[in-house]
């Protein structure tokens, strides 16, 4: 009868890695438990044999409480820990000994200016976890910066003041490394933001004066007559969506009512010119999509809907185009040209 081979000789049969290294033995619950107990020991003697692992230290106090009849009185550094056994490291592990992985960190630097880019000194930073409250505090050196190291990765609440400045309130999210710049405004910006807006608006530089807008909105998110001067931009630049959108926080943060009826106003000059549009352009459905809108915020515009009769009679939808251009004659009947459609109208649905 063979004898069983060595442990040695257990290991040489083991298949290689490619690097070299002998392939690991399936795990087993005494091998789990004992990573679990090799890490125990890194954290306590950082000059052990297991210089790649980390964990939780449980204290000397907490382990002298434990009643563990196969717990060693002196631990050796050596591969006779491996000889605990399975009920003393279990008892180890339900005392609390975890496997936690290393917090992830985050580098924040900050670079605070004024709208023409000077650097500003002396801000006051608060940077604080939303999570767990914990907070940085900081000020701007004389490159107008800050630098925080060592942050837990997350979501942040920065807060920045300087005297004479609107300050910032936002939220950030921290991972590796981030570099931001932020922009501080005075009284002055504002002042000449809002100047710029009026003469963007009458010089009909619609593009700039919403970028102007923008800026301020950042300061002031609450201010409805900003949101008002954001509209009339907007319609300015046939841009329907945001328009209204602008409008409607207008009135949702000061319910007025000229803001009420520039809303109809708006609407209604702005549908029937993008109407017009469409109908120069022949795209008859997209001209009936406005004009059918424009009928429905203003019912008593004889204009809109002669301009859906129009666009509907060029899909040679008669009978919905005479529907529209008698209601255009009932709201305006001196209007010659709505008699002429109509007749138009009537001779190509008897052709059909």
């Amino acid at each position: 009868m063979k004898s069983a081979p060595s442990s040695t000789k257990r290991a040489q049969e083991r298949p290689l890695h490619p690097g070299g290294t002998r392939a690991p033995r399936a795990f087993s619950a005494v091998g789990v438990f004992g990573c679990g107990f090799k890490t125990v020991m890194r954290r306590a003697h950082p000059d052990s044999i297991f210089p790649q692992l980390q964990g939780v230290l449980v204290s000397a106090h907490y382990l002298q409480k434990l009643n563990l009849s196969n717990f060693p009185s002196r631990i050796s550094f050596t591969r006779k820990a491996r000889s605990l056994s399975l009920a003393g490291l279990s008892a180890l592990l339900l005392a609390g000994t975890l496997w936690v992985e290393p917090a992830f960190t985050a580098n924040l630097k900050i670079k605070f200016v004024d709208p023409e880019g000077k650097i500003l000194e002396r801000v006051e930073t608060r940077i604080t976890h939303l999570v767990t409250k914990r907070f940085e505090h900081e000020s701007s050196n004389r490159q107008g910066e800050i630098e925080v190291a060592g942050l837990t990765d997350g979501r942040y609440e920065l807060v920045a003041q300087l005297k004479s400045f609107f300050p910032i309130k936002e939220e950030i999210d921290l991972t590796g490394e981030v570099v931001l710049e932020r922009v501080m405004f005075n009284q002055k910006f504002v002042d000449k933001a809002n100047k710029e807006v009026a003469q963007a608006v009458e010089k009909r530089e619609y593009t700039k004066g919403a970028e102007r807008l923008q800026q301020l909105l950042k300061l002031f998110p609450e201010n409805a007559s900003l949101h008002y001067n954001m509209a009339i931009v907007q319609e300015g630049l046939k841009d329907e969506e945001k328009a209204s959108a602008a409008i409607d926080m207008a009135i949702r943060l000061a319910p007025d009512r000229k803001y009420q009826e520039k809303k109809k106003e708006m609407q209604r000059d702005l549908l029937l010119e993008l109407g017009q549009k469409a109908l120069n352009d022949r795209d008859f459905p997209k001209a009936t999509l406005h004009y059918q809108k424009l009928t429905e915020v203003d019912p008593q515009n004889a204009p809109a809907f002669y301009g859906l009769a129009l666009s509907l009679g060029h899909q040679r939808k008669y009978q919905e185009s005479l529907a529209a251009i008698n209601q255009a004659i009932k709201l305006a009947p001196s209007e010659q040209q709505y008699l002429k459609v109509k007749e138009m109208l009537e001779i190509n649905a008897k052709s059909r």
